[in-house]
């Protein structure tokens, strides 16, 4: 890697942080001396591991953003300094760095499945729950919950008064005015939360409370909500700080009032949402660190289940809604062709609706396989023929109402999962 020279082997993009090999460069790749066992690895390949060797070496530094503890790498977090016990870079960045410490290099982590939230909920047999903020959402509850919002009228009159809107020539004066009203509610034993959209704001604020001599605590989500935003690679709701901050601040009064909430669905979140579980633990610890509260454990699960909502919130709820649709039609059609019920509750049944949705995927793009199993589509045909029948009905649906056009590969990827979830019913 030492021999290739910015600007004459690779170009590199300060702002993305992107390799791009030159002409030059590709032709050192191609005269570099390779072992046996890359003597049938495509130039392509090889080109994608020269230059992940070039990223690693001018990012990724030993004591800086990872350690070698008991011959692994161990990522470091760069903003807290602790080091991440168990996870691994992406895209083969951990198997690079491995290369270049000289440790033994581990076989790249994936999800073998991934659950939407709706999808995960769905499946249990009741449904039920209370919250402030239900008769907004009725619409999508009724929809995709299939339940009903019913209004609890509060027990006492409703005190709340709108108050007119104040506006202030100058922010510091806004700031002034703010810290006078928390004055005026804490004379009163009103605790109080304050909601700031950015980190700056929240410290501008906090550095006011200091010298009017308030204790307060800072529980900034927002570092919170980034972290999730590169970690999960996508844009996330943007109030999700707030709710976060919310959360959290109810979270240590529940603490100091010895409440303690358990988390019944805790194993199923941390392994169908590992990023997002993860993302929750470090969460956590941001909190201990700014605070010195540690929250009990599964605190982690509420995170989490707030950063999978932001992200469905954010998400096409629509597409999500067709998906369940087409999956519920399909399931109706199996049940008439083979003359069974399907358990929808069973893990089996979860692994069927997840193929499904990946074969429903792939027509809806277009992407389709080329016809590479002939042999075992007539294999498939004479030894499961009420199978294959089923399978027809399903094309047939696809084709008249969605368009949809299925290779003999998609054939019998749909009679392999039709044939499994029936023979294990």
């Amino acid at each position: 890697i030492y021999e290739f020279i910015e600007d004459e082997d690779y170009t590199y993009d300060h702002d993305k942080k992107e390799v791009e090999l030159t002409r030059e460069g590709r032709l050192k790749a191609r005269r570099l001396p390779k072992p046996d066992a890359m003597e049938r690895t495509g130039l392509y390949h090889i080109y994608e591991y020269v230059k992940r060797a070039i990223k690693v070496d001018r990012e990724f530094h030993l004591d800086q953003q990872y350690v070698v503890r008991d011959g692994e790498i161990v990522i470091v977090d760069e903003f807290t300094g602790r080091l991440g016990e168990g996870r691994k870079w992406r895209e083969g960045i951990h198997q690079a760095v491995e290369a270049k410490e000289g440790v033994e290099i581990t076989v790249a982590t994936g999800q073998a499945a991934r659950v939407t939230v709706q999808d995960f909920f769905l499946r249990f047999e009741h449904r039920a729950g209370m919250t402030g903020t239900a008769a907004a959402s009725r619409r999508e509850l009724s929809k995709i919950y299939k339940c009903h919002v019913v209004p609890v009228p509060t027990n006492r009159p409703p005190q709340r008064v709108q108050l007119p809107t104040r506006v202030f020539a100058t922010e510091r004066a806004k700031w002034n005015a703010i810290v006078e009203e928390i004055a005026e509610i804490h004379a009163l034993g009103r605790p109080t939360l304050i909601g700031t959209r950015t980190i700056d704001k929240s410290e501008i604020l906090s550095n006011l409370l200091t010298e009017r001599k308030f204790e307060h605590s800072v529980l900034n989500a927002n570092r919170i909500a980034e972290e999730a935003e590169i970690e999960l690679d996508c844009q996330l709701n943007p109030n999700l700080s707030l709710t976060l901050a919310d959360h959290l601040h109810f979270a240590v009064e529940r603490l100091k009032n010895g409440i303690n909430l358990t988390a019944p669905i805790a194993y199923d979140i941390s392994h169908l949402y590992p990023r997002e579980y993860e993302l929750g633990n470090q969460a956590l610890l941001i909190l201990q660190k700014k605070t010195g509260i540690e929250l009990p454990a599964h605190e982690a699960i509420s995170v989490a289940l707030h950063l999978i909502n932001a992200e469905m919130e954010n998400g096409d709820l629509h597409n999500f809604i067709t998906m369940m649709q087409i999956i519920d039609e399909v399931d109706h059609i199996i049940e008439k062709a083979l003359h069974f019920k399907l358990d929808k509750e069973s893990y089996n049944y979860s692994r069927f609706a997840t193929h499904m949705r990946y074969l429903i995927q792939r027509l809806q793009s277009d992407t389709q396989t080329e016809n590479q199993v002939n042999t075992m589509l007539r294999t498939l045909m004479r030894e499961y023929p009420d199978i294959y029948l089923c399978a027809l009905k399903v094309m047939e649906y696809f084709r008249s109402k969605w368009k949809w056009q299925c290779t003999d590969d998609e054939i019998v990827y749909l009679m392999m999962h039709i044939h499994r979830v029936k023979d294990r019913t």
